[in-house]
């Protein structure tokens, strides 16, 4: 980083041998100019560097500059479970892991899990997280997640859990309220966060799946979104669990379901879509919903491989999760965009059926796209200030020959060098610049440890 001042409205120009605008255009030896938070100009190198000669500059020789991941999904409260439940299916893993932590969980757990897991996403060069949050019915859980995007400065989603039925099919009682109590504490953070002006907050509904919905619950929390223009995300099709809880209630398979309660639209988020048929996938394509491919934990609990091929041939938009860390052991999106590729890869039996520059495409504009964000998942102009510069000298990813296949396939998180949100650095040298890591992990190890004691989950 070079300190000199400028006679030019900007803030920052951050260059490198490579800066990868788009998955389609890369520039060799570009730069990207900020001002106000927002990308003013990409361009060459040298031509920049002599428009803006005393602009604080990022990156450097042998970097890369890349547009900021953005993780369509995830449990932050998880983070606190690495490593539990091996070898368990979905359902025995919720309720043998997930039920019983979440039981516990303080304030001050649900802040810890929730930092750590942003720090993670932040070295792995994420500048975007859709937070999943479970229904817990205490609102101050969901206040102490919310805190924690606020505190690390990443662009988030505050994904609201709510549960208005579902005993009969296996959600816990604690997670169960009663509709209009949903929909107030629904009403209340949309207050919260419209009115204290958060501005790379969001809030979204996220009901944990459609066991725990009735009916009117479903359709109500459906005309909230669109009402108030927010995401309305929802696991489907995970397992075949959907298909049977749909067909047994309401005698139709979940996808068809949905339709048929006009729930599909371009403001649902569904998540995971693994056990997909023709009818399904035709279905939501001709409703515009988006997808949120999450492939290490759908592998990671046996749960299987998406059609994201069939799904991308139909038109649907996907973006690429992580899931929560007790089904993925991470919150790495690198690994992520990695066995996403090759999970295709393998399914279709072609190495050519899914590329890095695909793959990349998912963590970014099309992650963009699925949570209606025009101004995300690219370097250019009027977009904003949302990339990372990586350093590409690491025995992994010399030599670089292909710069995407290099990020896809060679890449980890000790490549990521500076990560900006918004026009704010928040990590330089591989260091986070606003808050004591070392301390915050820590106090969490501690937390985790008394968290799955009180639980009583056995590793």
């Amino acid at each position: 980083m070079d300190h000199v001042t400028s006679p030019l409205q900007a803030d920052y120009l951050v260059y490198g041998d490579w800066v990868v605008v788009s998955p389609e255009q890369i520039i060799d030896k570009g730069a990207v100019v900020i001002a106000n938070g927002s990308i003013l100009e990409v361009g060459s190198s040298d031509d920049l560097i002599k428009k803006y000669p005393s602009v604080l500059r990022y990156g450097g020789a042998g970097r890369l500059v890349l547009p900021g991941f953005i993780n369509t999904h995830t449990h932050l409260f998880q983070t606190f479970l690495k490593g539990l439940g091996q070898g368990l299916q979905l359902r025995p893993w919720i309720q043998q892991v997930t039920t019983p932590a979440a039981l516990v969980m303080t304030g001050r757990d649900a802040y810890l899990s929730a930092m750590v897991g942003l720090i993670e996403a932040v070295h792995s060069g994420v500048t975007t997280v859709f937070e999943y949050s479970y229904a817990w019915q205490d609102p101050k859980l969901h206040q102490a997640v919310l805190q924690a995007f606020v505190d690390i400065g990443l662009r988030g989603w505050l994904g609201l859990g709510l549960n208005d039925a579902g005993r009969e099919f296996g959600v816990h009682p604690a997670f169960i309220q009663p509709l209009a109590e949903c929909l107030n504490k629904a009403d209340r953070f949309y207050n919260q966060i419209q009115g204290e002006g958060k501005a790379r907050i969001n809030l979204a509904l996220t009901p944990s799946s459609l066991r725990g919905l009735s009916k009117d619950g479903l359709r109500r929390l459906s005309d909230f979104t669109r009402t108030h223009h927010l995401i309305l995300s929802l696991h489907i099709n995970e397992t075949g669990f959907d298909n049977e809880i749909t067909s047994t209630r309401d005698g139709m398979q979940a996808i068809p379901w949905l339709a048929e309660m006009d729930v599909l639209g371009p403001e649902l988020l569904a998540v995971h879509c693994v056990q997909m048929d023709q009818q399904d996938i035709r279905l939501l394509a001709e409703a515009d919903v988006k997808v949120s491919h999450n492939p290490v934990s759908n592998m990671y609990l046996g749960a299987g491989i998406a059609p994201v091929v069939a799904m991308r041939k139909a038109g649907i938009t996907i973006g690429l999760g992580s899931d929560g860390a007790a089904s993925n052991n991470s919150q790495d999106m690198i690994e992520a965009m990695k066995v996403a590729a090759l999970g295709q890869r393998a399914i279709q039996g072609s190495p050519a059926i899914f590329t890095a520059a695909e793959a990349f495409g998912m963590a970014t504009v099309g992650g963009a796209k699925a949570l209606g964000q025009q101004d995300l998942g690219q370097l250019a102009p009027g977009y904003q200030a949302d990339l990372t510069v990586w350093r590409m000298d690491s025995p992994k990813t010399v030599p670089v020959h292909n710069p995407l296949a290099s990020v896809v396939f060679s890449g980890g998180q000790q490549n990521v060098e500076t990560v900006i949100v918004g026009g704010q650095v928040l990590m330089e040298q591989g260091r986070l610049t606003n808050l004591d890591e070392a301390g915050l992990l820590a106090e969490a190890q501690r937390a985790a440890s008394s968290l799955v004691a009180r639980a009583n989950i056995k590793a």
